[in-house]
């Protein structure tokens, strides 16, 4: 006598664990954890390549890092004209930054509103608000202007794709049971 074993169910309810699985397991708290990754790096002053190589940030200017002691700096506009700053006060930096770091953390606060962000199962990394320094500018606007400036930091380098894999590999096979 043989028995009859449909595997097409079996291979179904299999498929039904891991999608479950791994919808439990991207959830918000690995969706912040990568965010935090991308902030901690870039306030180390590096960034990363086109090849997801981590690389340092590009040197600050001379003229901005004497706006960043509050002492007169002179910069160059879209036409080529000089044009002068004068503070009206000692700029207050981040406690993460000195004046001659390239880390992105003048204020702090674009990279403070990095925000990971899951949705079904991905996860989204985003620079989120608008400024508190009254310039108006949303932290997006800021983040696109320091990228144009040659400062890539809103990726994940090889290795750090590497190690959200293996964090996901582990949470999917511990929630699998």
């Amino acid at each position: 006598m043989s028995v009859k074993v449909n595997v097409g169910n079996i291979a179904k309810s299999i498929e039904d664990k891991i999608k479950k699985s791994v919808s439990i397991s991207v959830d918000q708290e690995l969706a912040n954890e990568t965010a935090e990754q991308i902030k901690k790096r870039t306030q180390l002053g590096f960034g990363v390549d086109d090849n997801g190589r981590q690389t340092k940030l590009k040197p600050l200017s001379m003229s901005y890092r004497a706006q960043r002691r509050g002492e007169i700096a002179f910069f160059t506009d879209e036409s080529g004209r000089k044009i002068p700053y004068i503070p009206s006060e000692k700029p207050t930096l981040s406690p993460y930054t000195s004046p001659a770091k390239s880390n992105l953390t003048k204020t702090g606060e674009m990279l403070e509103s990095i925000k990971g962000i899951v949705k079904d199962t991905s996860i989204f990394i985003n620079v989120t608000g608008k400024r508190r320094d009254g310039s108006g500018l949303t932290n997006e606007e800021v983040k696109e202007f320091v990228e144009q400036q040659g400062r890539e930091f809103m990726r994940l380098t090889n290795g750090e794709k590497n190690e959200l894999a293996r964090k996901l590999k582990d949470r999917i096979l511990r929630n699998l049971k």
